[in-house]
């Protein structure tokens, strides 16, 4: 479960994404550190200081991302020149990216968004992420989330639902429970 726990590039993440200044980033960071220490990664839940540097880093790095993308060809080579192999893909699991997705509707809900909900077509969800149908082991992911992040899913404003049920072109609406 430790994979599902906020990291400090999450957080970067979440708060590029919504385009937050210095002083509500700080709020933000605060906020994140009050109330959802228990879904901190294991090393942060005990130190602010780190969490907060760790986050301003990965903050740092994504402003100006394409300059450490560029030493990306040379850190490979070298790598190779070792008769190794670097895979970029092998930093990241399969979920990975969908992970993101329900880190930042929890922390867009509870901290940015003011209707305190999130709502995303489900074809579009399955899209953005690079999957084509449900099966047996994303749905069983996407339960494991659901519930890790206390998440409700609902079609049709007050209508509870599975992520299965919908249709692919209706809207679901995740709430924080």
């Amino acid at each position: 479960m430790e994979q599902l726990c906020y990291s400090a590039l999450d957080l970067a993440i979440a708060i590029r994404g919504a385009k937050l200044g210095g002083r509500e980033t700080a709020a933000f960071l605060e906020r994140v550190w009050a109330d959802e220490r228990p879904f901190l990664q294991r090393k942060y839940r005990g130190n602010k200081h780190d969490f907060i540097l760790d986050t301003n880093y990965w903050l740092t790095y994504l402003s100006d991302k394409p300059a450490p993308d560029a030493e990306f060809p040379v850190i490979e080579r070298d790598i190779r020149a070792l008769g190794r192999e670097l895979f970029q893909g092998s930093f990241l699991d399969d979920f990975a990216d969908l992970d993101l997705f329900f880190k930042s509707v929890r922390l867009r809900s509870l901290y940015i968004e003011e209707k305190g909900s999130i709502q995303i077509k489900r074809r579009t969800l399955m899209n953005k992420y690079g999957f084509t149908r449900l099966t047996p082991s994303l749905v069983d992911h996407l339960y494991r989330c659901v519930c890790f992040y206390h998440l409700q899913l609902y079609v049709r404003g007050t209508n509870k639902c599975r992520i299965e049920e919908p249709e692919p072109d209706e809207i679901i609406t995740f709430k924080v429970v």
